[in-house]
Order: C-alpha cells, then structure tokens, then sequence
C-alpha cells in the first residue's frame, strides 16, 4: 500500500463538489495526523468551506496535529449548530481531545449544556464535569 498515494486521494477529496467526500478527506486526514503534514494549508482552507461539516472535520483534523488555532474556536462555534448532528459531532470531537485544549474552550463547553439535542448536552455534562 502507498501510504503517500493515500494522503494524496484524501487531500484532493477536499476539493471535491460533494461535501459528504470532503468530510470523509478531512476526517481522514486527521486519522493520519504524523502522515498529513502537507496537508496542513489544505485542511486550513477547508475551516472556511460551505459546509460546517467539513469544517468541523478539518478542525479535528488540525486538532489532531497539533494546530489548535483558529480549529478549537470552529469546533466550539460549532457546538450550538443548527445541525444538531454538526454540533454532536463538534462535541465528541472536543471529547477526544487533550485537556489541556479543550479547557481552553470550557465556557462554550459550558454553554452546550443546555444544548437543545440530548446527545450534545450528555458529552458536554460528560466534558464539564471532567474539565472542572
């Protein structure tokens, strides 16, 4: 297996029309976070896509190599999405990371609590009580 030939095929999927295989590249780049390196301008890119889904999966994707800013302030933005599916996803994203960054963002965090979708509020009652 060509493992340069897969982060090719998972960077160019960020370019594709359909937002579902942008998600699915970004999501797979931060899968392989010490093989995408080169991706990293690509997946700073995909934060400001059409699509929050995307965006969230670039933020992890940064997360996940180290790149924190500006990807924790689009995952916390995110929590409140009015996809609520975005926003669960945005949450366990946060849940997977270090501590010592998502405390960074407690107070969104904080806020999701009160999230109008059950699922997003257990991980953030999940998040706070660990974070406190």
């Amino acid at each position: 297996m060509d493992e340069q030939k897969d982060v090719n095929g998972l960077q160019q999927a960020l370019n594709h029309r359909n937002a579902s295989i942008r998600f699915w590249g970004a999501y797979g780049l931060g899968n392989i976070p010490e093989k995408a390196q080169n991706a990293l301008p690509f997946l700073k890119i995909a934060l400001k896509d059409e699509s929050d889904a995307v965006k969230i999966a670039a933020a992890r994707a940064l997360c996940r190599m180290n790149q924190m800013y500006p990807a924790l302030e689009v995952l916390a933005g995110n929590l409140d999405n009015s996809n609520l599916i975005v926003g669960l996803y945005s949450a366990l994203f946060i849940e997977d990371m270090n501590e010592t960054h998502a405390i960074k963002i407690l107070p969104e965090i904080d806020k999701a609590q009160d999230n109008p979708y059950e699922f997003t509020r257990r991980v953030a009652n999940r998040l706070t009580t660990e974070l406190k």
